[in-house]
């Protein structure tokens, strides 16, 4: 291939990063955290469940009720003896003020006035008993087997409120899942980058050592077979740097999708995250059975199905409500043997309401199902502890496999210099052959890619162990969710 022929490749390769947001993970995360639509939706889920508990709350303040009305109606009636119409005009208010109680007590307190003109109608005569002008009834409800009880009454806010704390794991989970991701494919995109330039740069130092060859071929100081050595040498090294632009490419759509635009076009800038400070081993394990984000979610699970157990039977327990009622009011003038005397009246009285199903399979089966919900949620529980502690170890053991591989790697490559190095020497003095030069560097090429790779794979170790201890939700998530609730 042709210098010219190169250089056109080296620059289509290059032009799009002119063209490319430079972001390092720290960056990344944050774009991560306010575009994704996976955990928007996660979070519009808690806010949901946050305004229903707001809802169940307000369930319990006092109800006010305003009412009026007017009638008027005509009918034969006797006057001086004659049969004529008479006709009735009635107006009435009132307002009732109810409140159910935490214990399952319903009072309600009801005021009304009614005002009634008649005309036409001889009453000495047609007198219909008396009505109340202005009265006011107190009722009270209080049931003692279905329905009562503290537990009971509060059991819809009860259970609004470990829905949420539901949805607030699950949306703790979707985010520290999402930071791990994004973390996973910032380092994923950067070890592209890496590998692009390390084959880019052993591209060039093909092509530098084929022009080379061709300038001893044309002195006379090298046999014309060498030139082929190095030309097959710069034709794998276009072969590498097309797989790697090929594999560039693939790693930006992939953080692209996680930070929720794929059409961002990004690069990795230089990394801004220090290396994270993990505990030992057997601390990591406890952390990740207590404080994992799939833990924690199965917990909020069990919680919920144990306080829906408390209550599902219920409905299908015997009542027995008391009712109990006052009523005082004033007699209206508009009725003949009144005026002048005593118009005040009252009542009350109390009633009594039993109901017994004749069956109890409905009881048994709705606990039964409420014990079996809360047995399974237990088991999750148990499933997600066990798969947290087993990730921590097989991760743990990732983590410690990297961080020797970094090490090693980082040796091999300062051997594998000083042997291309000395390589170099040995062929410009003759001494050494095209193929021991080219072994040189393809052992750079290597030591350098397999240091890149064990530095990323440290960083998703760290990543995922952070993310199975909980630590990823404590720096990332929290301050985020704490914001976004009513």
């Amino acid at each position: 291939m042709s210098r010219l022929a190169t250089a056109a490749l080296v620059v289509l390769w290059t032009a799009p990063a002119f063209a490319q947001t430079a972001i390092g993970p720290a960056e990344a995360v944050r774009i991560a955290l306010e575009q994704n639509p996976s955990l928007a939706a996660a979070v519009a889920s808690l806010e949901r469940a946050s305004w229903a508990v707001i809802q169940e709350d307000a369930s319990f303040a006092p109800t006010l009720r305003l009412d009026a009305g007017a009638s008027h109606s005509e009918s034969p009636a006797f006057r001086d003896g004659q049969v004529t119409r008479a006709g009735i005009d009635q107006l009435q208010v009132g307002s009732t003020l109810s409140k159910r109680l935490r214990l399952g007590t319903d009072l309600a307190l009801r005021i009304e006035h009614n005002s009634r003109w008649e005309d036409g109608r001889d009453v000495e005569l047609f007198a219909i008993g008396p009505v109340y002008d202005t009265s006011a009834r107190l009722e009270l409800t209080q049931p003692f087997w279905r329905g009562s009880g503290r537990a009971v009454v509060e059991a819809a806010l009860r259970q609004a409120q470990g829905a949420e704390a539901e949805a607030l794991r699950a949306a703790e989970r979707t985010a520290s899942q999402l930071v791990r991701d994004v973390l996973v494919a910032w380092w994923e995109l950067w070890y592209a980058e890496e590998a692009l330039r390390i084959e880019q740069e052993s591209l060039a130092l093909a092509e530098r050592q084929r022009d080379e060859a061709k300038r001893k071929v044309e002195l006379g100081t090298a046999a014309s077979v060498s030139v082929l050595t190095f030309e097959t040498r710069v034709a794998e090294r276009q072969e590498s740097v097309a797989a790697a632009i090929r594999q560039r490419q693939e790693r930006v759509l992939a953080l692209a999708a996680q930070l929720g635009d794929a059409g961002l076009s990004v690069t990795a800038a230089p990394p801004d995250l220090p290396h994270a400070s993990l505990p030992d081993p057997e601390t990591l394990r406890r952390l990740a059975g207590e404080r994992s984000p799939a833990v924690r979610e199965a917990e909020a699970a069990l919680n919920l199905a144990a306080i829906r157990a408390e209550v599902s039977a219920d409905p299908f327990r015997p009542r027995l409500d008391v009712q109990g009622f006052a009523q005082v009011g004033g007699l209206s003038r508009a009725y003949a043997g009144f005026e002048g005397s005593d118009r005040f009246a009252w009542t009350a009285g109390v009633n009594l309401i039993f109901e017994l199903p004749l069956s109890g399979s409905l009881y048994r089966s709705a606990a039964a199902q409420a014990s079996l919900a809360v047995r399974e949620a237990d088991l999750r529980l148990s499933q997600a502890r066990l798969s947290a502690e087993t990730e921590v170890d097989a991760e743990w053991a990732r983590y410690e496999s990297a961080r020797e591989r970094v090490e090693l790697a980082r040796r091999t490559l300062e051997m594998a210099e000083a042997q291309l190095e000395a390589e170099q020497r040995k062929y410009e003095i003759g001494t050494s052959t095209p193929i021991e030069v080219l072994q040189a560097e393809e052992s750079v090429r290597s030591a350098r890619l397999r240091l890149a790779r064990a530095e990323v794979d440290l960083r998703n170790a760290e990543s995922a162990l952070e993310h199975l201890s909980g630590a990823l939700v404590t720096r990332w998530v929290e301050p985020l969710l704490a914001s976004r609730r009513p």
